[in-house]
């Protein structure tokens, strides 16, 4: 496990602050510096090694006691620390300043990053390359959904006609309803 500290910087540069999040939270399941039991997350009474990275800090002390997965990841996400991590990208040029994307000399910076792979696979890949199914999935449940979901196929209504309009006395009989008296 290497554990300099561009690990979250390309981390963020991947995936953004939630790949911070899930890159922390993996990286300290793997030391030892935390547990995770079903959906509970808590840090262990003696940590092998403080945290190595504010992030990491934020991660640990708020997971003292045991708390959700979904809500430690959150905690990390939205913390002072991850934005920091985005503002020192944007300062160097390598993400986007309006839609926080990495820039041309951003993903060169990744593929470099790839080619040697001298980082964990879940830093750059996410959430797909965590060999644990039990963690792996805790972790995708807490994913945000992004425009694209919003944005997928939605079948048509079933009583619209094909004009999209509503259509009025149908006859529902072969739907065991007789329409009639009864």
């Amino acid at each position: 496990m290497h554990t300099d500290r561009h690990v979250y910087e390309l981390a963020h540069l991947a995936g953004g602050p939630q790949r911070v999040a899930e890159s922390a939270l993996v990286a300290l399941r793997d030391l030892g510096a935390i547990t995770v039991t079903g959906p509970r997350v808590r840090a262990t009474p003696a940590a092998p090694a403080p945290a190595r990275h504010p992030v990491e800090g934020v991660l640990t002390a708020y997971c003292s006691r045991g708390r959700g997965v979904a809500a430690a990841i959150a905690v990390v996400r939205e913390a002072p620390e991850t934005e920091e991590i985005g503002r020192r990208l944007r300062a160097l040029g390598l993400v986007g300043r309006f839609r926080h994307r990495p820039t041309r000399a951003g993903r060169r910076l990744l593929a470099e990053a790839k080619a040697a792979a001298a980082h964990p696979p879940y830093v750059l890949v996410g959430p797909s390359a965590i060999e644990d199914r039990m963690l792996r999935g805790l972790i995708t449940s807490t994913r945000k959904p992004t425009v694209l979901h919003r944005l997928g196929f939605r079948p048509p209504a079933l009583d619209r006609g094909i004009n999209g309009n509503f259509n009025s006395g149908q006859d529902f009989s072969s739907f065991g309803c007789s329409g009639g008296n009864s």
